[in-house]
Order: C-alpha cells, then structure tokens, then sequence
C-alpha cells in the first residue's frame, strides 16, 4: 500500500551525480581513482534504489486507483438499480393512491346505503314520515 506521508521526488531522491565533473579531474593515484569510482558507483546504486521504491510506489498507487475505479462502477450499478427500485415503487404507490380513492368512494356510497336502510328500517311514528324525526 501507498505510505501515508506523501513527498515530492525532489525531497527523497537525490539529485544525481554529475558525471561530467567526475571525469574532469582523474586523479593520478589508483587508489584515488578507486575511491572516487566507488563513491560513484555508491551513488548510483542509491540512485537506482530511489527509483526502483518510486517505481514501487507508483504501480502501487495505480492498482489503488484501479481498485476505486472498479468500487466507483460497482457503485453506480448499485445506484442505477436502486433509481429502477424507486420507479417500480411509484407506479406501485401510484396504483395503491387509485384503489384507496375507489374503495373511499365505495365506502361513502356503502355509509349512504346503509343509512337510507337503517332511516327505512325504524318504524314510522303515527303521522311522521322518518325524515322529519
């Protein structure tokens, strides 16, 4: 995985050694001449390490990033189908709004009915139609 301390190349990679001003001035001495290559094999080497851990870091960060990508697909799926489940839903509720209006409706002509047989079904008082009781 990436660190989480996040740093510019320029912060942990040396610069590189200038090859040019090493070969400027050869020493005489062997010895001299065999420090001086070991110092630049050295650097090098430390070079090519800095860049190797970059190269690392880099592949890392792109598998990170593809792996987003495939959660961020994943995701809008997820969204896609639950905008689907949404309008399935309002049709749904839609059909429920217009049976409850008809079952509303049938219930006040039931409550009509039903107090026109109760006013019919109570016995008429002798000169009074049940209307004006």
């Amino acid at each position: 995985m990436l660190s989480s301390r996040h740093v510019s190349f320029s912060e942990s990679v040396p610069a590189p050694p200038e090859l040019a001003k090493a070969y400027e001035v050869v020493p005489e001495d062997a010895n001299k001449r065999m420090e001086a290559a070991d110092r630049l094999l050295s650097e090098l080497r430390q070079m090519l390490q800095k860049v190797t851990e970059g190269s690392t870091e880099l592949a890392e960060a792109g598998q990170t990033i593809a792996e987003r990508g495939d959660r961020l697909v994943d995701l809008l799926g997820y969204v896609q189908e639950a905008k689907r489940h949404a309008t399935e839903m309002q049709t749904s509720i839609g059909d429920i709004q217009v049976n409850a209006k008809r079952l509303q409706k049938a219930s006040q002509a039931s409550i009509g009915l039903l107090e026109a047989t109760v006013a019919a079904s109570k016995p008429v008082e002798r000169g009074r139609t049940p209307r004006e009781r």
